[in-house]
């Protein structure tokens, strides 16, 4: 299904919208609206949505500024503005920006079923080369940890390809994993791998707001992630991961009490050289695993890391 936000200041228009047209019939998803543009931006944040569908005026920002905002949140978002006037600058500054198409109020049915007929298909096209990009990427990051994280287990060179921007010179380097241990047993002897692929969406999309340049992937130790920044940002850091930590443990409800451990390897210079930091992060995680109070009282900040 393709994902759509609506924002309109008006709930009237809102509900209109909703009942106008059979959404689920043409392949679309209603997933959030918004009363004003700030709020449509989060949605857009939030949800990563396909089509935006917005009002050109409108309280937080106005229609055309949140269309240029959520553009450099998502570049590959299309829009369709709806508006009260029919002055010719706004559906000329409308146009400029990309938007698919420029409507006018009262919404006529007919009109709006057309247009998403026709983005549909774009649409969908589009949908299906994301995958196919995405699956991609997922298994180069996958390839790239499990080298990693053999050389590391085995104390061998680490001379994996990754991308370029792993060997950006400058900038800082370091290995990560994230544990999660369910207390007490599991019931599903396969539950413990959906924790897991359930926890790298999570670890992936808290990485986005940190870098643009990282991997992670579900390993048999929990989830491995190597990253680099321009710059170490130790707030940054610590907010990212422990909002991962935070978000994982909150799924009780869905997988019963969990339990997540997050252990960071030192920082290092060169890409080649986070072998040592992914082995500092196991040897961190394995030795919580055997013995947990003693890893606690021998814990500082120079030796490990943990949030």
């Amino acid at each position: 299904m393709l994902k759509v936000v609506l924002a309109d200041d008006e709930n009237k228009v809102l509900l209109l919208l909703q009942k106008l047209i059979d959404w689920e019939q043409l392949g679309y998803e209603i997933v959030g609206t918004a009363n004003d543009g700030l709020r449509a931006l989060e949605l857009v944040r939030e949800k990563r949505p396909h089509l935006l569908i917005t009002d050109v005026r409108m309280p937080g920002c106005s229609g055309i500024e949140l269309i240029q905002r959520a553009k450099d949140l998502q570049p590959d978002l299309h829009f369709i503005i709806i508006s009260g006037y029919r002055k010719f600058e706004y559906a000329q500054n409308a146009l400029k920006y990309g938007v698919e198409d420029y409507l006018l109020k009262p919404l006529k049915q007919e009109e709006l079923t057309g247009i998403l007929l026709r983005l549909s298909d774009k649409l969908g096209k589009e949908a299906a080369l994301e995958f196919q990009l995405k699956k991609s990427s997922e298994r180069q990051q996958e390839l790239l940890m499990e080298s990693l994280a053999d050389a590391a287990e085995h104390q061998q060179p680490f001379m994996a390809y990754a991308d370029e921007g792993f060997h950006t010179a400058g900038g800082v380097c370091f290995a990560a994993l994230v544990r999660v241990d369910m207390v007490g047993p599991l019931q599903d002897p396969g539950g413990h791998q959906v924790i897991l692929r359930h926890a790298l969406e999570i670890v992936r999309r808290e990485l986005q707001a940190l870098t643009d340049v990282y991997a992670a992937a579900v390993r048999k130790e929990g989830v491995a992630i190597v990253l680099r920044m321009s710059a170490y940002r130790t707030v940054a850091v610590k907010q990212c991961f422990t909002k991962i930590q935070k978000e994982i443990e909150q799924q009780r409800d869905m997988f019963g009490n969990l339990r997540c451990t997050i252990c960071l390897g030192s920082r290092q210079t060169a890409f080649e050289e986070t072998v040592l930091s992914m082995r500092q992060a196991l040897w961190f995680c394995r030795d919580r695993l055997c013995h947990p109070q003693s890893w606690k009282r021998a814990f500082t900040p120079s030796s490990r890391r943990k949030i």
